[in-house]
């Protein structure tokens, strides 16, 4: 039997369920089982809800509606260190007549307290276990003015996960600056897809996309280009790093010709996945705005430059929890062309 009570994000536990006649039949973390018309079953302790981790014994009632009724037994998986799934369910009345199998734990205290601090109930209904799917993680943007960047151009550190992230990465400046990224953790970073030269620029300028899956991390980890060619040149790197994923599925890029608002290609996926877009403005401008839409929210931008001058960059992400075509629309003020990325990594 599990009743959860919530507060503001956390957990209350102890709480004890009651039977109508008012015998007690179990403490939510202390008893060892909870008895049942059909049988007993084990106790069950929930840990860490905040980061969907849960621990269930072999056998559970496994619905709890938001006025306090646990609903029918059912048989899970004995250890689930998975996704919780949770939604609400329809309001019922505590005066309600309940059936054999229903245990009413809806006590005054209970309910003062939720009149008093706005406590409330969730339903766990199956499955309570669901893979868990990639998400952001960490995240930085390094940008290099032009006379003011150094050989090799360092980002931030920021902690990264020990293992089972995929890492993006960019090199966005001097065409001649064609080092790769090398990391604190020695990841073997690869080029995802082709070159985008800027326009207007004689082909001094493009930007290249990097990828390392499967990658190591930790505290302070930092990324590193080396500038062979301008040491001291502009340039912008965005290192971002996307946790309990293996893989880029999908992935497309495209120069877009002067507009206020300029669109990505489209990519597919089939199934959720965590979406980067990237932006990579073309004008001659030294402040500008560069605004995501379709879902996205911008995370990183370089976009008020020095007076020496810079790479303007931006840097948007979605979650998406079902197959489908995705891709972004920015809007940009001045209006300028932009070298545009977008991927799906799972």
């Amino acid at each position: 039997m599990l009743a959860v009570e919530i507060h503001r994000g956390g957990v209350l536990r102890h709480q004890s369920l009651q039977a109508p006649c008012g015998e007690r039949i179990g403490a939510f973390a202390a008893a060892a089982a909870v008895g049942v018309p059909r049988g007993d079953v084990p106790a069950v302790c929930l840990l860490e809800f905040r980061e969907r981790a849960i621990r269930l014994e072999p056998e559970l009632a496994v619905q709890v509606d938001e006025v306090g009724f646990v609903s029918q037994h059912a048989r899970l998986p004995g250890l689930v260190r998975r996704g919780l799934h949770a939604q609400r369910t329809a309001l019922r009345s505590v005066a309600q007549c309940m059936d054999r199998d229903k245990y009413n734990f809806w006590r005054s205290a209970v309910r003062k307290r939720l009149q008093a601090f706005g406590f409330f109930f969730v339903a766990l209904s199956t499955p309570l276990a669901m893979a868990a799917g990639p998400s952001l993680g960490a995240h930085v943007f390094l940008g290099q003015g032009e006379g003011l960047g150094t050989n090799p151009a360092v980002t931030p550190a920021m902690d990264t996960a020990p293992s089972g992230s995929v890492l993006v990465a960019f090199n966005a400046g001097y065409a001649s600056n064609q080092g790769a990224p090398e990391d604190t953790y020695q990841n073997r970073w690869k080029g995802l897809g082709g070159t985008e030269v800027y326009a207007d620029y004689g082909d001094r300028f493009d930007v290249r996309a990097y990828v390392a899956v499967d990658a190591r991390g930790g505290n302070g980890h930092a990324l590193s280009i080396a500038k062979p060619g301008e040491p001291k040149g502009e340039i912008s790197v965005p290192f971002v790093e996307v946790r309990g994923a293996s893989r880029v599925q999908a992935f497309a890029h495209s120069y877009a010709d002067p507009a206020l608002v300029v669109a990505s290609k489209s990519i597919t996926v089939d199934g959720p996945a965590t979406l980067l877009a990237f932006w990579w403005g073309g004008g001659g401008v030294k402040q500008m705005t560069a605004t995501p839409g379709d879902g996205f929210t911008l995370i990183d931008s370089f976009l008020q430059l020095p007076d020496e001058s810079g790479v303007q960059g931006a840097v948007a992400w979605r979650q998406v929890d079902a197959a489908g075509t995705y891709q972004v629309h920015w809007t940009a003020a001045p209006v300028q062309g932009a070298a545009l990325w977008i991927m799906a990594i799972r």
